[in-house]
């Protein structure tokens, strides 16, 4: 995640949609009172600043309470966890949350934006990742059983679990709380079209990488039929959003 007051934008981090990317890219243009979120692993040419802090934890656990799903403990704690630890912000942090912890005015001047990506796509590219990354081994329907768990007790994914849509829209309204989600399809242009919203000039392109260097297949190959449908079920409120499909 990242605040800039410096150009008055607040980017929210999804999973799997080149963030990590973004947050080193932008890192360069950013200030020293400007707000960098730490990575799980650390990255060369980022330098996290200004995430810790004090702050209500009661609107986020009252969000948490009042979601369509049911309240859930391991949310709540991880948010009073946030508190005693004063971890104010971190990387895969919800817009809702930046929202409770931030003033209004901040809030509702600053230009907010994400990225998002094909659901079938990503959850090959997550998993992937989860296995490299946490030394698993697990098939493609083990993770997205693994995926579906994660889902259904935090109500959101996470860096390892691909599930975007809370991340970016309010979870007692589903309001979306970004001004653009840029199409990680069409990233390059769309990342450009931001940087000019924000007067950010750059000669330099976004430069993206598979984490790890991992190179894949293209991912409609290695999905059953079967496996394709639980897909689109359980990312049916992203797939609806921004109308993706599996061609």
């Amino acid at each position: 995640m990242v605040i800039s007051h410096k150009y008055k934008f607040i980017f929210v981090k999804t999973a799997k949609t080149a963030g990590t990317s973004i947050e080193v890219f932008l890192d360069k243009y950013c200030g020293g009172k400007d707000i960098l979120t730490p990575f799980a692993f650390p990255e060369e040419n980022h330098k996290p600043r200004n995430y810790k802090g004090i702050f209500n934890p009661f609107p986020d656990i009252k969000d948490n309470y009042s979601s369509k799903k049911s309240f859930t403990l391991t949310e709540s704690g991880s948010i009073l966890k946030d508190f005693f630890t004063f971890q104010k912000f971190y990387h895969h942090i919800p817009a809702y949350m930046i929202k409770n912890r931030i003033s209004e005015e901040v809030w509702n001047s600053y230009y907010k934006f994400t990225v998002e990506r094909n659901p079938w796509e990503k959850v090959i590219s997550g998993w992937f990742y989860y296995c490299n990354s946490y030394k698993k081994d697990l098939n493609l329907e083990q993770y997205l059983r693994f995926c579906k768990d994660r889902i259904e007790r935090r109500n959101r994914g996470t860096g390892v679990c691909p599930y975007n849509y809370p991340n970016y829209s309010d979870p007692t309204t589903g309001k979306i709380l970004v001004d653009r989600c840029v199409r990680y399809e069409n990233l390059q242009n769309e990342f450009k079209e931001v940087l000019d919203k924000l007067g950010i000039i750059s000669s330099e392109g976004l430069n993206i990488y598979a984490k790890k260097g991992h190179k894949r297949r293209n991912y409609q190959e290695y999905y059953s039929k079967k496996q394709r449908v639980f897909v689109e079920e359980l990312f049916e409120k992203e797939i609806s959003l921004h109308g993706y499909s599996y061609n």
